[in-house]
């Protein structure tokens, strides 16, 4: 079912290229973890605190499905998660239908996201945490964004302005994989990691 009862409209899903799809052609993976999705895959627009307008992989077709998993099914063993994998918190826990304090005390407390962050931090992982919000509250739409990992410089401040696209090409780029639409005449984030 592709209809969005809270937007009143059926949506086509897309086709074009995206992280998925690129990752995939130089033999990465990717997967989403989505806070209150039913079942890996499941196309429910929204049920309880889920919302599908917040998983992206759920919009495109060329995407195979499966990547897109239940929050409660991240592995204890981190090793076997994907190459790149989002989470997806729910519609409290991102902050649009609580304070930000509430969203900030599920970051702090959450044993999973705790877990991750730990993981990241050990330089014989050689992972990257990259808390990224979708959305600003002020006309420029600014955004913090944070970098957790064993390449990270301690407390870097970047004062350029950086956007969806940015991030995307740099997570391309991480994997040496082909650029594409609006991300190929983007730039890689810099000035965050050693």
């Amino acid at each position: 079912n592709n209809k969005d009862p809270l937007r009143g409209s059926t949506r086509t899903r897309l086709t074009q290229l995206n992280l998925y799809t690129q990752l995939n052609a130089v033999g990465k993976t990717f997967y989403t973890y989505a806070e209150g999705l039913p079942s890996v895959g499941s196309m429910v627009w929204s049920t309880g605190r889920y919302r599908g307008r917040h998983d992206p992989a759920r919009n495109f077709a060329n995407v195979n499905q499966s990547c897109r998993k239940p929050f409660t099914s991240i592995p204890t063993n981190l090793n076997t998660t994907a190459t790149v994998n989002f989470l997806i918190p729910n519609n409290d826990h991102n902050m649009h239908d609580q304070p930000i304090s509430y969203g900030d005390n599920w970051l702090k407390t959450d044993p999973q996201i705790q877990s991750i962050i730990n993981y990241c931090k050990n330089p014989a992982n050689n992972s990257l945490f990259i808390l990224y919000w979708d959305e600003g509250t002020s006309s420029d739409n600014r955004i913090a964004v944070t970098f957790i990992g064993n390449r990270v410089k301690v407390n870097a401040k970047v004062s350029t302005r950086y956007d969806h696209y940015n991030l995307t090409r740099t997570i391309i780029s991480m994997y040496r994989g082909t650029q594409i639409n609006t991300a190929a005449s983007s730039v890689d984030l810099a000035g965050w990691y050693n």
